[in-house]
């Protein structure tokens, strides 16, 4: 009953072992200790705030059922199904948010002028991380494993499939603040300051500004308020990360290769899934962002395919292929200024 609960928890178990492996051979033991240890407190946290004791005050969007399994009379049946979930809630989580550092930096190769820049490497891997979060919103909301709450109000945005916009723009936020708190205090000019853990409070303003204002305050003006912060906080800001080990390098390239075959052995399973399981064929579209990103981050694959895949997609998906959109549009506007800033740079 509780095999495929087990079977998914050690999968993502290997990824995470995966991430953190690969993250040793490029960071260090240091960041990779500090990363992957403030990412499970963060989660935790969250995890424990949503799913072990959620409060009338910060009722949560999204209500698990795992397939009408919470009916089951045993409240011990329950609390079991409420742990294995919670794990596997925190390995997604953590693998998430690697996962998403991981394409960013891949894409910041692409740009001279970005590549030590702390805001557009904090950008791209939280959209990143949130384009891969689309596909397994759509598909957990069709197999069955959690339904959305009334008041978020079901009607489906139009350029989504089987996802409210809400549960992307709050898993986005939940990673930028994090990562934007984690880059500033680890990977930043202000890591050696003394009261650099002062950046740790951002993930938790969302939390004083319920408790203080209720839900009085339009969630549209605290998010802005908060990302207007984290942009001043980071715009001018480098990231100062440690290099290979040269010792490491051989190494490094062989768990680099096998962990972009995790990323595409994924995205084939997330496309499985909606093929054979979900037997809703339109949610591939829902794969398009989290597709275009890793594309980009491929060095070698050439831009002009991806633009005439992206117009194919637009044209055969037409309203739910626009937020496959995203990826292509930040990319070239990122292109853009790389390419105005060399120029610039070339005339001065």
């Amino acid at each position: 009953m509780f095999s495929k609960l087990i079977i998914l928890i050690s999968l993502l178990l290997c990824c995470v072992i995966l991430s953190i492996w690969h993250c040793y051979f490029k960071r260090g033991a240091r960041l990779t200790f500090t990363f992957f240890f403030f990412a499970f407190l963060y989660i935790l946290r969250w995890v424990l705030k949503n799913m072990v004791s959620p409060s009338l005050l910060l009722k949560t969007a999204k209500q698990l059922t795992l397939g009408g399994l919470f009916t089951n009379s045993d409240p011990a049946f329950n609390w079991v199904y409420i742990f294995l979930v919670a794990v596997i809630t925190l390995l997604e989580w953590i693998f998430l948010f690697y996962l998403g550092w991981f394409v960013a930096e891949k894409i910041m190769q692409r740009f001279s002028f970005f590549q030590r820049r702390l805001f557009p490497t904090l950008l791209l891997s939280s959209l990143a991380t949130a384009s891969f979060l689309y596909p397994i919103e759509a598909i957990g909301h069709n197999l069955g494993w959690w339904r959305w709450q009334s008041f978020i109000q079901v009607s489906y945005d139009v350029f989504f499939i089987d996802c409210p916009p809400h549960a992307l723009k709050s898993g986005f936020y939940f990673i930028l603040y994090f990562l934007a708190a984690y880059f500033l205090i680890e990977c930043s000019k202000f890591k050696h300051r003394n009261w650099k853990m002062i950046f740790f409070i951002l993930p938790f303003v969302h939390l004083w500004t319920i408790r203080f204002f209720g839900n009085s305050l339009p969630r549209v003006v605290e998010r802005m308020g908060i990302f207007l912060i984290v942009v001043a906080l980071t715009f001018l800001s480098t990231l100062e990360l440690e290099n290979v080990n040269p010792g490491n390098l051989y190494k490094f390239r062989i768990i680099d290769r096998i962990f972009s075959l995790l990323v595409i052995s994924i995205l084939s399973i997330l496309c499985f899934t909606v093929i054979f399981i979900t037997n809703k064929p339109v949610l591939i579209f829902t794969l398009l962002p989290a597709l275009f990103f890793y594309l980009f981050s491929m060095k070698n694959m050439s831009l002009g395919v991806i633009f005439i895949f992206c117009i194919l997609a637009f044209l055969m998906g037409k309203t739910v292929a626009t937020v496959s959109l995203i990826p292509v549009s930040i990319f070239f506007i990122f292109k853009i200024c790389d390419y105005s800033e060399r120029d610039l740079i070339r005339w001065t």
